[in-house]
């Protein structure tokens, strides 16, 4: 006589089967369409692609810091989790982990990096090559005729390039996140100095600097990228443009001499004018902030940060008696780095924690998170 089967035990069993069957297929489906955005992405969806590069970028596991690299490293960027390395030959991309997520041979003389969101930009300065790159691959490589004065990369993935011109005294060129060319201008009264975007990627900013009776004479060009009209011009006089940033629709000039918001209509909305000394850096920062250090005085080691904020109220002043090599600002305050060691300061101005951390050939610093490098080493720090 056979074993009496139990037919409850075998509907479990079938039922237990079924889940994971269907369990698998849900995962298979979700892998086939997180495929199919990763390969073939339209500009629609370069967004989630984005995301979901860096989420996985975030979650490799590494051996930790240090980490060395093939040559001398000249510039460091982080952001969240991720940094970005730029040495004599390489762009390498490391988790907080130091899991290697890229590695690209750039080929450049003098690279210039810049981070948007979840891009990158590496261009050469006074050469031809630029890159634009995520955590884990290459998005667009273009090689100029003339050299690259200058680049900016917005967060929506819009790119602006000044170049020289054989015709001109420069010429800037914008793409759109589909890389395709929404822009060219000509310049044959001044030299480009710098370019800038919004977030949004509707406005862009060009500074210009000529020659007038013996004297030099800024100007910054504002455009209107969803029209197509002529740019309005903001006159800077005898000023000199240093650093463009725009905050929302404003566009902020920081000068030799004073800080000037201009609206897209090319209107100046506020000034605030600096020390004698100007400014020995600027720095834009979250929420419209930026930060500038002044010296004392012409040639004084000592000085003065000042936060300002979006409508250019002075929010906070840091004294130092030595003046700071870089200045970086997150959500959680201003960092100073200077004589081997790297201070947090709140946005009120009082010191928050600080971190020994050495000499350094390049520095980042992003959310407490501490990166330096010392020749080819980069070792990880964090604010205490």
């Amino acid at each position: 006589m056979g074993e009496i089967t139990d037919i409850q035990s075998v509907r479990k069993n079938s039922s237990r089967r079924r889940a994971v069957k269907n369990f698998l297929i849900l995962i298979i489906i979700a892998a086939l369409i997180v495929s199919a955005v990763l390969m073939f992405a339209t500009p629609v969806l370069q967004g989630p692609r984005l995301a979901i590069e860096k989420l996985y970028a975030s979650l490799r596991g590494g051996d930790g810091f240090p980490v060395e690299t093939e040559s001398p490293v000249q510039s460091l960027y982080s952001s969240g989790s991720v940094l970005v390395c730029v040495d004599e030959m390489d762009i390498d991309i490391f988790n907080s982990n130091a899991a290697r997520l890229l590695s690209l041979r750039h080929g450049m003389t003098r690279p210039r990096l810049q981070g948007a969101g979840k891009l990158y930009l590496l261009y050469d300065k006074d050469g031809s090559s630029l890159y634009t790159f995520s955590t884990v691959r290459t998005v667009s490589k273009r090689v100029y005729d003339d050299s690259i004065t200058d680049a900016y990369l917005s967060e929506n993935g819009y790119l602006a390039v000044a170049c020289t011109d054989s015709r001109y005294l420069g010429k800037v060129i914008i793409y759109n996140s589909s890389n395709e060319e929404l822009l060219s201008w000509y310049s044959s009264e001044c030299f480009v100095m710098n370019v800038s975007l919004s977030d949004n990627g509707k406005n862009a900013a060009v500074s210009c600097v000529k020659s007038s009776g013996g004297m030099l004479c800024g100007m910054v060009y504002i455009f209107d990228l969803t029209y197509d009209r002529d740019p309005v011009c903001v006159s800077l006089d005898d000023e000199l443009p240093l650093m463009l940033d725009f905050y929302h629709h404003d566009l902020r000039i920081v000068t030799d001499r004073s800080i000037i918001c201009a609206n897209s209509s090319g209107s100046v909305t506020a000034r605030v004018s600096l020390p004698n000394s100007g400014p020995q850096q600027a720095v834009p920062g979250v929420s419209g902030r930026i930060a500038v250090l002044c010296s004392d005085f012409q040639g004084s080691d000592s000085g003065t940060v000042t936060v300002y904020d979006s409508s250019l109220k002075a929010a906070a002043k840091i004294g130092v008696d030595e003046l700071p090599e870089r200045i970086f600002i997150d959500r959680k305050g201003i960092y100073l780095y200077s004589g081997g060691s790297v201070d947090l300061f709140s946005y009120s101005g009082d010191l928050a924690g600080s971190a020994e951390v050495g000499d350094a050939d390049a520095v980042s610093v992003s959310s407490s998170q501490i990166y330096v490098s010392n020749n080819t080493n980069i070792y990880q720090y964090k604010i205490k």
